[in-house]
Order: C-alpha cells, then structure tokens, then sequence
C-alpha cells in the first residue's frame, strides 16, 4: 500500500438515507407511541425528523462547515477534510462497522474536544455510490490492520 491514499467523498442519496434512517425511524415510533399514549410524545417527532434532515444534509450531501468531505491516509494517520476546507487528525472508532460495500466509520478529533462524526461510504456500483472503490478497499485494509489504540 502507498504511502498517502486521498479518499474523495461525492454527494450520494443513498448514503444520506442510510445515515439518516435510525432518526427517522425514532420519528416513526414517536408517532405510533403517540397514537396509543400521551399526544405530547407527538412533538418529539418534528426532533427527530430535524435529526435526520441533519443527517442527510452532513452524510448524504456533504454540505455544512462541519461535513467530512475526504479522508486522507498519510503512513499511520488519518486525515480528515471538512467542508469548510479545514483538516483535523481523526482516530477511528472500534465501534466502526466494515463490509465489502459499505463502511460505517466512526471518527474523532484528539484536536476538537467533544467531535465526532460518522462516515457512510458505500460503493454499490456506479449508480449508487459516493467513493472511488480503489482507495475505498486501501481505507477498508488499513483500517482492518492498523493496531488499536
């Protein structure tokens, strides 16, 4: 493996939903909880339907100051390059999940306190995609190999 792999996120629908799913799911049960119970619990819905706007705004659409919108992989460190242009080290979460297609990696900052975000990458073809597959699988091996900390 090289030294330095750039793994470019692009705009991706399905990845926005994946991210934006378990908000959306809660908005869901707060509805049928509040149909059965208390209607107060219906005025956690439009929170969590804020939640997964968010969501899909940051993972799907990579847009916001704070949206990651590349990684960079130099020798042991991670890189990671945000929207408004700024680059922070980021170690990964164990609690990362890693498959053939699809990524959900956990990240945060030794340099911001209290940051950390996860990454959707998903490589399922052309169509539904938002990474490069080369550099995606070199992040996959690294990620799989590298010593825990």
């Amino acid at each position: 493996m090289s030294n330095r792999t750039e793994l470019r996120l692009s705009p991706s629908l399905a990845a926005g939903l994946i991210a934006a799913a378990p908000w959306f799911a809660l908005g869901l049960a707060t509805l049928a909880m509040a149909s059965q119970g208390p209607a107060a619990l219906a005025l956690l819905a439009p929170l969590a339907l804020a939640g997964g706007l968010v969501q899909f705004h940051r993972c799907g659409l990579l847009r916001g100051r704070g949206a990651i919108v590349g990684l960079s992989l130099l020798g042991n460190e991670l890189w990671a390059q945000l929207g408004d242009g700024r680059q922070l080290p980021v170690t990964p979460s164990p609690d990362s999940r890693l498959g053939g297609r699809l990524a959900l990696v956990k990240v945060s900052s030794p340099a911001v306190r209290l940051w950390s975000r996860t990454l959707v990458l998903v490589h399922y073809g052309d169509s539904c995609s938002n990474v490069e597959p080369e550099p995606f699988r070199q992040l996959r091996v690294w990620l799989r190999l590298r010593s825990p900390r």
